[in-house]
């Protein structure tokens, strides 16, 4: 069991047994439970027997096989991070000293490979929350470049195309203005949303600011993109008509494929970037590919 500091609550992180009542995730104040002594002295506890020791003198818990225990704190740097408790010894006897020595002999390095566990945990998120946009949740511009990067170098090894996809609203500035930037950004949560359910696993999209988004094809030849991005638009704009509003809200895409139509990252986006205003100016709701 974990201790977190914020709820003064000991939560149930692993267990192994084929008792279910207890869960893993279960909760329990720490002034209600015995482990919560352990938190609160830094020591062992070795009980033999629960109704009979004068610390407790309590009736033993039906889920217990056996009325001895063990609980022994978690500690890193000083401080009481967590409890293994240990219940029901094989063959029904009583836990001694013996085994609580042997328990501590490896309980540090149990506690320092689970706050290693947990750091990496943290590291990820961390990693996660770097490489995503926090409105919408999927990639962000950051990511996009990496990838772009990545997309390139596989091209130069295999020679495989990728094509790269640029869009946003048209009359979103409008529509912000009329209902407001908390309708707006609802509105972004669900177009990214749209986004994200239609395309191939492979594909990588990402916001490249305000409402303007972007997608790779990886290993993706100009024609294949063609048809991909005209299935993206229907799925756009089936959405977008669901927002019952007078203001009409439709997408413009600009499309261009990699080394056909450029041959660096920069150019790249400039020449999607080019497709894309392309589409704008002809009166948006289309897609114009290089």
């Amino acid at each position: 069991m974990l201790f977190e500091d914020e709820t003064s609550e000991l939560v149930v992180e692993a267990k192994k047994s084929l008792d279910e009542t207890v869960k893993e995730k279960m909760r329990l104040k720490k002034e209600e439970s015995i482990a919560g002594l352990v938190v609160d002295s830094g020591g062992p506890l070795l009980v033999e027997d629960i109704e009979k020791d004068p610390r407790f003198s309590q009736q033993n818990r039906p889920r217990f096989k056996t009325k001895s225990f063990v609980s022994v704190p978690l500690n890193l740097q000083g401080k009481v991070t967590g409890v293994l408790n240990l219940s029901d010894k094989t063959g029904g006897g009583v836990f001694n000293e013996d085994d609580l020595d042997m328990i501590q002999s490896f309980i540090n390095n149990a506690a320092i490979a689970i706050d290693r566990s947990m750091l990496f945990g943290q590291t990820e998120e961390f990693k996660k929350l770097s490489i995503t946009d926090p409105l919408t949740g999927i990639y962000n511009r950051r990511y996009l470049n990496i990838r772009l990067s990545e997309e390139i170098t596989r091209y130069n090894r295999y020679k495989h195309p990728f094509s790269f996809l640029m869009f946003d609203l048209d009359g979103f500035k409008e529509y912000n203005d009329t209902y407001g930037h908390i309708s707006g950004d609802s509105l972004l949560k669900s177009l990214a949303s749209v986004i994200e359910s239609s395309l191939r696993t492979i594909d990588i999209a990402a916001r490249f600011g305000g409402d303007e988004f972007v997608v790779i094809f990886p290993q993706t030849a100009k024609m294949d993109a063609i048809q991909i991005t005209n299935r993206l638009k229907e799925k756009i704009d089936r959405a977008l008509s669901q927002y019952r509003i007078e203001i009409p809200l439709t997408v413009s895409m600009g499309l261009a494929t990699y080394p056909d139509d450029a041959s660096s990252i920069m150019e790249l986006i400039e020449r999607t970037d080019q497709a894309l205003y392309l589409a704008k100016k002809g009166g948006g709701n289309r897609i114009v590919y290089l």
